[in-house]
């Protein structure tokens, strides 16, 4: 711990998921709200140590380790299945699609068409409020969780409060790229992370691209406060 050689996948916001679980054909279908602990090995990759499916440690909240057989495979069972919820839920439909929507009705309301800025939004706007507005996690006409929400461990109330929650507690300059990795303390280059790697390639292309692009546009920052759709956008 002290050498930074430990880390923590803490899934504390599936709570609401785990106290009201969902059915699927007539059976009750379970969620943890788990923690897991990791340790860098020497090799760079991170191995799991210890599982605890409940946040809370007690008589009914043991601690798992490799060393408990199917205890220990069924607790990393957990873990994934907890992984997949909290990606979905929260980092796709909720920090994706939803929050998209912000950023499709500002630059519709306020760019033209030609704006450069449209120009390079432009691709990224199409079809995502089809996608959002098909109930694919919301609830239908029934007010039953739709296709998409089936698939997940919660009702489909606790669904939706998680989605607002994540929302609510989103904060966009931190996660961007480079600061979301400080963040989490995964930037350190003893780890073995080719999504940290691939992505600062992917991210200081589109910061080149973009910064060489709008350069031709805005020189300074008066050519900014300069331009009133710009401003509307923002």
């Amino acid at each position: 711990l002290a050498v930074g050689r430990l880390f923590l996948a803490d899934y504390r916001p599936l709570e609401g998921l785990a106290g009201n679980p969902s059915g699927f054909d007539g059976a009750p279908r379970y969620i943890t709200a788990p923690i897991a602990l990791f340790h860098l090995g020497p090799q760079g990759n991170l191995l799991p140590v210890a599982i605890r499916l409940q946040q809370q440690p007690g008589p009914d909240a043991p601690l798992f380790g490799p060393h408990q057989g199917e205890h220990w495979q069924a607790s990393k069972l957990f873990v994934q299945a907890a992984d997949c919820n909290h990606q979905e839920l929260i980092g796709h439909a909720t920090r994706i699609h939803c929050l998209a929507e912000a950023f499709i009705l500002a630059s519709r309301l306020n760019l033209h068409r030609r704006h450069p800025l449209m120009d390079l939004l432009g691709p990224h706007l199409r079809y995502t409020l089809k996608v959002n507005s098909s109930q694919l996690v919301l609830a239908d006409d029934k007010g039953q969780a739709s296709a998409f929400g089936k698939l997940f461990g919660g009702s489909h109330r606790a669904m939706i409060d998680l989605m607002a929650e994540a929302m609510r507690s989103f904060d966009f300059q931190a996660s961007a790229f480079p600061n979301d990795l400080r963040r989490r303390g995964v930037d350190t280059p003893e780890l073995f992370d080719p999504y940290r790697d691939d992505g600062r390639l992917i991210w200081q292309a589109l910061q080149d691209f973009v910064g060489e692009y709008l350069g031709g546009y805005y020189r300074a920052d008066r050519d900014l406060e300069a331009d009133p759709e710009l401003q509307a956008w923002a």
